[in-house]
Parts: C-alpha cells; sequence; structure tokens
C-alpha cells in the first residue's frame, strides 16, 4: 500500500508543479507531468478496485484515459516538430 501512496504523492507534487507554472510547460516537462499524473491516476486505480469503489475506478479510468491521451498528443507534436 505504502507504494500506491508514493504514486498517489507523486501526482500531487506533479498537479501542484503544473499548477505553479501557470499551466505552462515545455514539451519535455509536460511529458514528465503526464508520467506523474498516469503513475497516481493507476495507483488511485489500484486503491478504488481494492476497495470495490467501481464508480470512483470508472471515473479514474476517465481521466487516465483523458491524460494519457494528452500526454501521447504532445509528445507525437514535439516529435513532428524537431
Amino acid at each position: 500500500m505504502i507504494f500506491l501512496y508514493i504514486c498517489i504523492a507523486i501526482q500531487m507534487i506533479g498537479w501542484a508543479w503544473f499548477s505553479w507554472r501557470g499551466g505552462k510547460l515545455s514539451d519535455r516537462e509536460f511529458i514528465v507531468f503526464t508520467l506523474s499524473m498516469v503513475g497516481g491516476q493507476v495507483a488511485v486505480g489500484v486503491e478504488t478496485a481494492i476497495a470495490h469503489a467501481w464508480g470512483a475506478l470508472t471515473m479514474q479510468t476517465y481521466f487516465f484515459l483523458f491524460t494519457s491521451v494528452a500526454g501521447v498528443r504532445r509528445y507525437l507534436q514535439m516529435r513532428k516538430l524537431s
């Protein structure tokens, strides 16, 4: 369980960093932000599955997909420009 809480903490740190920067990150920083968010979302998903909180798991899956798609789009945009 401690690993899950570490992942969630990393997600919160990533979100605070993103907010502190005013939502403006370079391409590489955005990839790091996306990885921190996805890691935390997976951890929360595992925690909600353990708790049988299926509604929360459904929403966490949505957030995971939304974040993953944004990260992939930014990565592809970054690769196209370089």
